[in-house]
């Protein structure tokens, strides 16, 4: 019965970690003006939870105290520049942030991937390894071909998904 609770808890932390994945790869776009990306981001914070949870473990991932250190050195740094600094410049026009939302954000994102970094590598060492690669690499052909013909299609006006986010990356 524990073996079956454990591989159903396997199942559903890869299929949300790939959902995720997937969201995060949808930076271009936004579903009532809020970013996709940041839905699969929230979506990993829930997912980490949920393992928290019904694990009742956390660990450390190869490599998290780099990790961890290069974290900490950054939101030292930002709290250095922003006691000491001068105030905080302007965001950009059409900037839909602020400038401390946004780069709280920033941090957010180095938290989320710590994460997704964890949740992989439990996954990994539950078997999992062949499935996420593969997962990835699909992933990745796909991202690819339709990056390729947003370029085409663009030159020469065909059809594609309307982007509804400026300035992604």
């Amino acid at each position: 019965d524990e073996k079956m609770n454990r591989f159903k808890i396997e199942n559903i932390l890869f299929c949300g970690v790939a959902f995720a994945i997937c969201l995060n790869a949808l930076q271009a776009y936004s579903i009532l003006s809020v970013p996709v990306s940041w839905l699969g981001n929230a979506f990993i914070v829930v997912l980490s939870v949920f393992f928290i949870l019904t694990q009742r473990k956390v660990f450390l991932f190869p490599g998290a105290r780099a990790f961890l250190f290069f974290s900490l050195w950054v939101v030292v740094d930002f709290l250095t520049i922003l006691i000491t600094g001068p105030p905080a410049p302007e965001s950009p026009t059409k900037a839909t942030l602020g400038y401390y939302p946004y780069v709280t954000l920033r941090f957010f994102n180095i938290f989320v991937c710590g994460l997704t970094i964890f949740l992989v590598y439990w996954l990994i060492t539950r078997g999992k390894k062949n499935q996420i690669i593969n997962f990835v690499v699909n992933l990745g052909v796909i991202i690819g071909l339709y990056s390729i013909y947003v370029y085409y299609a663009q030159l020469h006006g065909l059809p594609e998904i309307p982007r509804t986010r400026i300035g992604t990356s």
